[in-house]
């Protein structure tokens, strides 16, 4: 039972390591990306929204628009958006 206990934590462990650097590659790929097309005259504006790791810290703004043509809206396991 004990090997079992730990066996989990070790995966808990890998799973939260993954998902943080999943979360850095996407985050470094789109400021990347961003600024490719700004430099071939695009114009591109992308908006990226890190995780909040304390929402009972925020502070929240009014409401805003975003005024993109396209907006891409990933759904993750973060409860609020």
């Amino acid at each position: 039972m004990c090997k079992l206990n730990g066996l989990d934590d070790t995966q808990d462990d890998l799973k939260q390591l993954v998902d943080a650097r999943i979360t850095t590659i996407v985050s470094v790929l789109i400021v990347f990306i961003s600024m490719i097309w700004i430099a071939k005259g695009l114009g591109a504006l992308s908006l990226y929204y890190p995780a909040c790791p304390h929402l009972e810290l925020t502070i929240s703004t009014n409401n805003h628009y975003d005024y993109e043509f396209l907006t891409f809206l990933l759904q993750d396991h973060t409860i609020g958006l």
